[in-house]
């Protein structure tokens, strides 16, 4: 039996070039949810920055509003909350690595462990013992280093420092202009676990030029599974964030709030492997 005419708001922060990219996709899993799991629910899709600066006029804008989801934006979702949360729920969905306590009461989150677990046991079961590590800065970037470093050592695996790509603040195509220090990564590794598939093919383009032959010499797997992943040269095995089944996760959980459950939402997302090409068995540093 169908209940009261709902409608979901997805906030999405268009900022970032992941961020675009992948709340899409999060959306249409959020709008059909809502089509299939509820049937009184439609959802509409919004920037962050406007419905910050629209707040007063939500209900006219969306009639029978009843919750917001923000995507990927920590601060935007408890923001809102602050705002209008005693009015409807608002619920945040993006990396573990951002807290989902204070004001922000209901959360799907991204399992950081799991996604950098699906990328090391691909490269592990290809026989990489020496894996690398790309990464840029970013609470989420930060905590897939550390599971990063907790997996390899686990299983006293080297994980040290000069095993490192680290591209703090600058961008990937800057970083690699000078190969020095991929040079050196590159004679201890095998394979290289990016934390995530945007800073990559800098790196695929600037080890070419030095002659490294892709996935042969080296082995790659990213997060995000970005548009552009299957038409790299190598193309990209990568961990998808499956954000379509996140969104229809977030509308099953909204609606045990609808139904009267005022239990916090404290929820795992989960994450799936899509293997290509850029992975194969490692040569003599491995062999």
């Amino acid at each position: 039996m169908k209940g009261k005419y709902r409608s979901i708001l997805v906030a999405y922060d268009g900022r970032g070039g992941v961020s675009r990219s992948t709340a899409a996709t999060f959306f249409h899993g959020v709008a059909h949810g809502a089509a299939t799991q509820r049937g009184d629910t439609v959802a509409h899709f919004a920037a962050l920055d406007f419905i910050e600066s629209h707040l007063d006029e939500l209900g006219d804008i969306f009639p029978d509003l009843s919750a917001i989801i923000v995507h990927r934006n920590p601060v935007g979702a408890k923001n809102l909350a602050v705002s209008i949360g005693k009015a409807l729920p608002v619920l945040g969905y993006g990396s573990s690595a951002y807290t989902v306590d204070g004001p922000t009461q209901h959360w799907v989150a991204i399992d950081e462990e799991e996604v950098v677990r699906r990328a090391l046991e691909h490269l592990f079961e290809h026989g990489h013992r020496h894996i690398g590590l790309l990464i840029k800065n970013g609470p989420a970037q930060r905590l897939r280093q550390k599971c990063w470093r907790r997996w390899l050592e686990a299983r006293e695996l080297p994980a040290s420092d000069d095993m490192v790509l680290d591209l703090e603040s600058v961008p990937a195509p800057e970083y690699f202009r000078n190969p020095r220090r991929l040079k050196s990564v590159l004679e201890k590794t095998t394979a290289l676990f990016s934390t995530t598939d945007f800073d990559l093919p800098p790196l695929m383009h600037a080890a070419t030029r030095l002659g490294v032959s892709l996935p042969r010499d080296l082995s790659l797997v990213g997060v995000d599974n970005l548009d552009f992943d299957a038409f790299l040269q190598p193309p990209l095995t990568s961990v998808d964030l499956n954000q379509g089944a996140a969104g229809a996760q977030c509308v099953e959980a909204l609606s045990r709030l609808w139904a009267g459950d005022r239990t916090p939402i404290r929820e795992f997302a989960q994450a799936i492997l899509v293997q290509r090409d850029s992975v194969a068995k490692p040569g003599s540093k491995d062999g």
